[in-house]
């Protein structure tokens, strides 16, 4: 079942219906569950930019991994030990 809740806004006018009815301490909370709300979607709106741009990082620094392995795998490796070396 899908609820749907309107948001702030929506608050902010129940808020204002309170106050036009004389409830002044609930509309007054309701504002403040209101900015809250909008708080609460500022920062979640900031934690998606914050993993997009460490995403973009992790691609970053997986494709310099990739390029310094391989370039790693070009310097030439020494000479393998012939059967005829003595042993000390």
């Amino acid at each position: 079942m899908h609820i749907d809740i309107p948001g702030p806004d929506f608050l902010d006018n129940v808020a204002d219906v309170e106050s036009g009815n004389g409830m002044h301490i609930n509309a007054n909370e309701y504002r403040k569950r209101a900015d809250e709300w909008r708080e609460h979607e500022r920062q979640l709106e900031a934690a998606h930019e914050q993993i997009d741009r460490l995403t973009a990082d992790i691609v970053a620094l997986r494709k310099s991994a990739f390029t310094a392995a391989e370039a790693l795998t070009k310097i030439a490796a020494p000479a393998p030990i012939t059967s005829g070396a003595t042993q000390a």
